[in-house]
């Protein structure tokens, strides 16, 4: 029997990902945050002092895109690099001040994005899904900590 039962997962979550993603990008625009920039934002906020191959590792994001990320939170004031003290090539980044600032209401925008996504869906089920999600990820070979109690306490419902 197919498993599957005809349904095209990949297709189902890309389309889920860039929907949520262009939604989610509207509404951070009144922050002058792109939604590409998010995870690097939140991700700062817990692991402030990361150096940017550290965020790709978190994220699972490859260096350049990081990069491109960095340098556009850099400029738009959010975030400042600090040379390390111990390996001057190296670039410790943290969140500027005006950031923390914005991050309630920031992840308040992002928590109102994702409590919408899964609107009527109930606790039972979203457990089941990411029970599956992470299942998935590990049949295809991903190392993602894909720990719903862990992004729940983080504040951040991204891989």
């Amino acid at each position: 029997m197919d498993k599957n039962m005809g349904i095209d997962f990949g297709l189902a979550f890309s389309c889920l990902y860039r929907k949520n993603l262009a939604n989610l990008g509207k509404a951070l625009k009144k922050f002058n945050l792109s939604a590409g920039e998010l995870p690097f934002f939140m991700h700062l906020r817990w692991f402030d002092g990361a150096t940017a191959g550290e965020l790709s590792s978190l994220l699972h994001i490859d260096k350049a895109t990081t990069a491109r990320a960095v340098k556009s939170l850099e400029n738009k004031g959010l975030i400042k690099r600090v040379r390390g003290v111990e390996d001057k090539r190296e670039n410790k980044l943290f969140l500027t001040e005006s950031a923390k600032r914005l991050f309630v209401e920031i992840d308040k925008t992002v928590r109102e994005r994702n409590e919408l996504m899964m609107k009527d869906i109930a606790e039972l089920d979203l457990d089941i899904a990411y029970s599956v999600l992470s299942k998935m990820l590990e049949n295809i070979g991903a190392s993602v900590n894909f720990d719903r109690t862990v992004l729940k306490n983080r504040l951040v419902d991204y891989c």
